[in-house]
């Protein structure tokens, strides 16, 4: 394609990442899980992965580019779910340190999966995306039902008083420590 071409063909992916996210956000008002809106968006993104890995037709090709702006949302709910579900703030600190440091070891490692040879289909790097796309989407499933689990043993329990403790709200019990401690999901 020419440049302007190409520039022509991006407008539609830019129109439907700002409907999409802000459609998925409207969603999210009625799903009430962060966690299941991470899930909802990071399927969309693997079966968006695979058309654009996978597919013969240039048409459905394309229609998984468009698709893949939506993984943002499934970013942004993740995120939003660090910062609520780790208590105590040091563990707040070093998780959020830990996820900004894969995140960026993920866009360094990630380019160099497109070997030169391989052009111009960059099988490897297809396969690459696809299958973090699907470790990604194992991961938040696992992260959702441990969560759940875990609420669901807390929650049959009694609570425990922690009034004894002045201020202990603020006492940077971590997640694991504070026993009334539930996770958002």
């Amino acid at each position: 394609f020419s440049t302007s071409k190409s520039l022509l063909m991006q407008m539609p992916q830019g129109a439907i990442e700002i409907a999409g996210c802000v459609l998925l956000a409207y969603l999210a008002k009625y799903l009430s899980s962060r966690l299941m809106m991470g899930i909802l968006t990071t399927v969309i993104t693997v079966v968006a992965e695979c058309m654009l890995a996978f597919a013969s037709p240039k048409s459905v090709r394309l229609a998984g580019f468009y698709l893949y702006v939506i993984g943002p949302v499934g970013f942004i709910s993740v995120l939003s779910c660090v910062s609520s579900n780790v208590a105590g703030h040091t563990k707040k600190v070093t998780v959020n340190a830990m996820y900004l440091i894969a995140y960026c070891v993920g866009n360094l490692v990630g380019p160099q999966t497109f070997i030169s040879t391989q052009a111009p289909s960059y099988t490897g790097a297809k396969i690459a995306i696809v299958v973090c796309g699907c470790v990604s989407l194992v991961t938040l499933i696992a992260i959702y039902f441990s969560y759940r689990t875990e609420n669901n043993r807390r929650s049959s329990k009694p609570e425990v008083d922690m009034s004894h403790i002045e201020n202990y709200e603020f006492a940077d019990l971590t997640d694991k420590e504070n026993p009334n401690f539930k996770y958002s999901i």
